[in-house]
């Protein structure tokens, strides 16, 4: 008997509610489960202990006095969550990520980069 294919668990962290509702879109519309959206991090947080989801889709800036980056190393550092981290200052985000692996994908983005960075991080 084969084991179960792990299942393909994504969290959304976004604070633009447009984008968000696009990459649940198009996440899902791809054969993904979106376990959960959330514009800050305690919502992330908590929507990772419930789901735990492998993937987050983390916006490197999010209103707020937390940003993406420090969302995305908890999610990782607690949950083992994989990272692809969306920003428009790609070099900027680029250069502040140590220790965590993770995948980048720059603003404006297309869908194509956007799959092309989660397929990467379920493969990581």
């Amino acid at each position: 008997m084969f084991p179960e294919a792990l299942p393909r668990t994504v969290l959304i962290v976004e604070d633009d509610p447009i984008i968000a509702t696009h990459l649940s879109w198009l996440i899902a519309a791809n054969g993904y489960e979106v376990v959960g959206t959330a514009d800050e991090f305690e919502e992330a947080l908590a929507i990772a202990e419930r789901k735990r989801p492998r993937v987050a889709l983390v916006d490197v800036h999010l209103l707020g006095t937390i940003d993406g980056i420090t969302v995305g190393r908890e999610l990782s550092n607690r949950y083992d969550t994989a990272l692809v981290f969306v920003t428009a200052n790609l070099d900027m985000a680029v250069k502040g990520i140590t220790g965590m692996k993770a995948e980048f994908v720059g603003k404006p983005f297309s869908d194509p980069e956007v799959l092309t960075g989660l397929r990467r991080a379920f493969d990581s």
